[in-house]
């Protein structure tokens, strides 16, 4: 899914730049892809860190940020 994200991205990235006038301002475009991307980039990071490390047991509040992560991701 990271890859996929990724991906969604650069595409953002590449139509931006071929389209001349947007209805938002390019920069906030631009900046909106940069923050999905630390998020994906993070989301994915956790996710390896915790197989990784065999995590049994995650700190508190993770599996509820975990639901929120994933609300979020089925809500777009």
């Amino acid at each position: 899914m990271e890859h996929e994200a990724n991906r969604v991205i650069v595409e953002v990235y590449q139509e931006l730049n071929r389209t001349f006038v947007t209805p938002l301002d390019r920069s906030d475009i631009y900046e909106l892809g940069s923050e999905l991307e630390s998020i994906t980039d993070a989301v994915y990071s956790t996710a390896l860190q915790i197989i990784l490390h065999a995590m049994d047991d995650v700190p508190k509040g993770s599996r509820e940020l975990a639901s929120l992560v994933d609300q979020a991701c089925k809500r777009s």
